[in-house]
């Protein structure tokens, strides 16, 4: 899964018909760029792109955050149950 529309929709699917009152889904996408210099010349050069995903449910009063930068589905359904799972427990 990689368009943050669909993740954001598919995990407030789930989580709502796991029974949960509310949930949010924060997805951060940056791009970062370290450049070394030295006498004029680029040293080192490196980029990355690192991505994560959090999600934040309510039930009953109770609230549970979980995070993630993987993004498969088979990753995103194991958190989505994770995190309604531990709403369940917490106090």
């Amino acid at each position: 899964m990689n368009d943050s529309k669909v993740i954001s929709e598919y995990i407030i699917k789930e989580t709502l018909k796991n029974g949960v009152d509310q949930v949010d889904v924060l997805i951060v996408n940056n791009t970062n760029t370290k450049i070394s210099v030295r006498l004029g010349q680029i040293e080192e050069l490196k980029q990355a792109n690192p991505k994560s995903l959090g999600i934040r449910v309510f039930k009953n009063k109770r609230k549970a955050l979980t995070y993630t930068s993987d993004f498969r589905k088979e990753s995103l359904q194991k958190l989505v149950k994770r995190t309604v799972e531990i709403v369940k427990v917490t106090t």
